[in-house]
């Protein structure tokens, strides 16, 4: 890494100072209060929370609500969120010393069921009004995929319509929108692909037409053969955050065959562009035979070489947030019973945080 100077004013503002480490508060599930969550996160040594803010499962507008894993409803009532539920949110974070970085809300986006569509975008709206009354200066969530277009045609379609209609009524709440960077296996039905948003060369052609950010998510790259240390040197004057989570690439001897010889995947030209997933694979077993999710310093991501070194260089300050996916530490009951999060949590910042730390001035 080369030297700043005093007399070095050109290029990015370079890294001074302490990361934020924050987390994505789904795995806490719906049964835990939002303000034991906070709690919990500051006297954990955390400085920040990417809030889940799916709609609660009887309000309906979301299949993923009440039936996924990966969701959470911690903002309760989307539509009936006012004033009094944002001091109580906002009051429990500032007595944690905590703040809200980001709203969560990851779906298709792009839906070819126009009902369905409509309903997303109405709760996306409401988050985004809520974000703003929290502090929050984000909201996340997938491009997705019509489902009856090829990725090409998806992406130009969200080029076109959806994307643009997003970022009016962020922009209009006072936010910022963000995607992040997962294929989505299985999203679409059928599909190895459900988020257009997933490789480099998709990603310039979203930077080129809207004004999005990005979280980059490491573990859903080194699966792929994407370098994350060159996205990250290429595309850090848009990335808003990294989704802290590991990927372990599983042995070759469990995958399909087309492959088996790619351990370890290698960061070529080709697969950076558009890495290695594609439509015409089996749909989940595919995915599922490459890698599973894995709390940080358990997969093949290198958290120095990958993200804290090419970041560094470059000047990404950015907030790191832990998406802990790891099904040894994820709730598999509604009501939470066997949830281990807090042990996931708690193992992620012991790993992370030598890589946060301040850089000698």
């Amino acid at each position: 890494m080369s030297e700043t100077t005093a007399a070095d004013t050109t290029g990015p503002q370079r890294y001074r100072g302490e990361i934020e480490l924050g987390f994505l508060t789904v795995p806490f599930a719906n049964h835990t209060k939002f303000p034991d969550i906070a709690k919990w996160a500051g006297e954990a040594g955390y400085k920040c929370l990417s809030i889940a803010a799916w709609p609660t499962p009887e309000a309906g507008g979301s299949e993923r609500a009440g039936h996924d894993a990966f969701v959470a409803a911690h903002c309760g009532d989307l539509a009936s969120f006012d004033e009094s539920r944002a001091s109580e949110m906002r009051g429990a974070m500032e007595a944690a010393g905590v703040k809200a970085n980001d709203m969560g809300y990851f779906e298709n986006m792009s839906t070819a069921n126009a009902p369905y569509r409509a309903a997303l975008h109405t709760n996306f709206r409401h988050i985004c009004r809520i974000g703003k009354m929290l502090g929050a200066t984000h909201v996340g969530t997938f491009p997705g995929r019509n489902e009856n277009m090829t990725v090409k045609e998806s992406l130009a379609d969200f080029l076109r319509t959806t994307g643009p209609e997003l970022q009016r009524v962020a922009s209009g709440e006072g936010v910022r929108v963000y995607f992040e960077n997962c294929p989505m296996e299985g999203l679409v039905p059928d599909k190895a692909i459900g988020n257009v948003a997933y490789c480099p060369e998709n990603w310039r052609s979203i930077f080129q037409v809207l004004d999005w950010d990005m979280m980059i998510d490491p573990s859903h790259m080194v699966w792929q053969g994407i370098s994350p240390a060159r996205a990250i040197r290429e595309f850090y004057q848009r990335i808003m955050g990294v989704h802290a989570k590991d990927g372990k690439i599983i042995v070759p001897r469990f995958r399909p065959v087309e492959t088996r010889e790619m351990a370890p995947l290698p960061y070529n030209d080709a697969n950076y562009e558009r890495g290695i997933v594609h439509d015409d694979h089996p749909v989940k077993k595919w995915g599922a035979g490459l890698y599973v999710h894995a709390v940080p310093g358990l997969g093949n991501v290198l958290w120095g070489e990958d993200v804290a070194e090419p970041a560094r260089e470059v000047g990404l300050r950015v907030p790191w947030i832990v998406e802990l996916e790891d099904e040894a530490f994820n709730p598999r009951e509604p009501d939470g019973t066997r949830n281990y999060c807090r042990a996931g949590f708690s193992a992620a910042i012991r790993t992370l945080k030598p890589y946060c730390a301040a850089e000698p001035v």
